[in-house]
């Protein structure tokens, strides 16, 4: 036993060790690049990458400004299906690429995407589900991280030119679900990227495909904008200790190639893979054509929203169905639905401090009917948060229909303001049933309406709520 920990610790301090070898600076250029020229540069990012690998890392590529234009339609039948990857790299450690101010990287125009015959390399009307993967045409990844350790990307703009692709027939479960993504990270820890401007990809502006299972990965994304991408701002696929700082994730669906769910950020565990861990601060998820956020499947579970901005204009601002999310001093514009449904407190969707408001959106009415619509719930928590309906009803928050002490929701401390003019006299404003009730308010601001009432059922009144729940 203490040989074996001998071992270990001599590995980790090697593993230390290789992480602070001083790295090589070298410039794109170097290898033929020139983003003053409208010549593609692909080639030359591969020789970038071909070079860190023989290094095996320890490198820092420079990306000078300019724009620098890439990608190429696959040539070989066997990689139709991936698409040709701009810089690839493969078990190395320490390399940051960095962006001077200015620096692009844009696809050219022309790419083929989705489905083509692959004989007459024609386009083809495909019918979802459509997976015959010789008819797949992907493009590929810009930066794909395939078990990488100690790697940051940084200060650059990527333009996946998604309006100047040629669109094959969908191809997928829905839509087209074909590589062609910014940011690609496959079972890689401590991973960086900052200042990054991700937009009109066909797919993805990132994704992150690691197991979740193997300990904290330390991924950090800061300060980035993923805009006008197709599928999603953020794909979480998998992984563990991830953390999302003052980034923007929006307009997802909204130019060229889209395919569903068009999400700012999609949190689904796929393939055996897990999430866990997530920390969300100081983000903002706005008119995607799909949900702001959506966890609705695979086995992903603990994140941890501060302070964060969802706006749903066409669809829901949120959608959780998945255990332990935690939303902290949160905005939602635009209808919440769902919520985990459980006995277990611990594995509650829990609100604290937030506000929820069908605020307008550039002059356009936000998504849904209620502020939040939670039908068939369980334990769903609300502390010190405030709900006002302008030109909406308040909120539909029914249990299972049984007054059952261990299934029944929290509302602590809560303001609930009604302004909607525009409902019929006699008519509900709202549903809040199955609910332990406390310290709660309610302002109905419509002088002119008769008779607006809330329906109240099987709800455990702690004391100290402020609201009429008499029908007419």
């Amino acid at each position: 036993m203490k040989n074996r920990t001998i071992l270990i610790s001599l590995l980790l301090c090697l593993n230390s060790v290789l992480y602070a070898q001083k790295q090589k600076t070298i410039s794109i250029t170097s290898f033929g690049a020139n983003g003053l020229d409208k010549v593609n540069d692909t080639e030359a990012f591969g020789k970038a990458a071909k070079y860190i690998q023989s290094e095996g890392g320890h490198v820092r590529l420079i990306i000078p400004k300019g724009i620098y234009y890439v990608g190429r339609d696959a040539v070989r039948k066997d990689s139709f299906a991936y698409g040709v990857n701009i810089l690839t790299l493969k078990d190395v450690q320490n390399v940051t690429i960095s962006g001077e101010s200015g620096a692009i990287i844009r696809y050219v125009s022309g790419l083929k995407y989705g489905s083509y015959d692959p004989s007459t390399h024609k386009a083809v009307t495909t019918k979802a589900p459509f997976l015959k993967v010789p008819f797949a045409r992907a493009i590929g990844c810009t930066f794909q991280f395939i078990d990488c350790r100690k790697i940051t990307i940084e200060n650059l703009e990527l333009d996946g030119n998604n309006g100047a692709l040629r669109k094959g027939g969908d191809w997928g479960d829905i839509g087209t679900q074909l590589r062609h993504d910014g940011v690609n990270v496959v079972r890689s820890k401590d991973i960086t990227i900052r200042n990054m401007n991700i937009h009109h990809y066909a797919l993805d502006a990132m994704a992150i495909g690691n197991p979740g299972n193997n300990g904290p990965d330390n991924i950090l994304i800061e300060s980035c904008t993923l805009s006008y991408n197709g599928r999603q701002g953020l794909s979480l696929i998998g992984g563990n200790g991830i953390t999302c700082r003052n980034t923007k994730m929006q307009h997802t669906g909204r130019a060229g190639i889209s395919s569903a769910p068009s999400a700012g950020l999609d949190i689904e565990a796929e393939g055996g893979r897990m999430n866990r861990n997530g920390l969300f601060e100081n983000c903002e998820f706005i008119n995607n054509a799909g949900c702001a956020v959506v966890a609705d499947g695979g086995n992903s579970a603990d994140m941890v929203f501060k302070q964060c901005t969802f706006w749903g204009v066409t669809t829901w601002s949120v959608w959780v169905n998945n255990p332990r999310f935690l939303f902290e001093d949160c905005n939602f514009y635009g209808s919440f639905v769902a919520g985990y449904i459980t006995t277990n407190d611990a594995d509650a969707t829990r609100f604290v401090n937030c506000r929820f408001e069908d605020k307008m959106y550039q002059g356009k009415k936000v998504f849904g009917s209620y502020l939040l619509e939670c039908n068939g719930r369980k334990k769903m928590h609300f502390e010190n948060c405030s709900f006002t309906a302008n030109l909406c009803k308040l909120i539909w928050y029914n249990g299972s229909g049984k007054y059952i002490p261990d299934e029944l929701g929290t509302m602590n401390n809560c303001n609930l303001t009604f302004r909607y003019k525009g409902l019929a006299n006699n008519a509900f404003l709202g549903v809040l049933c199955n609910m332990k009730l406390k310290n709660n308010t309610l302002n109905i601001l419509t002088p002119s309406a008769k008779k607006h009432y809330l329906i109240s059922k099987n709800n455990l009144d702690q004391g100290n709520n402020n609201w009429d729940v008499n029908k007419p």
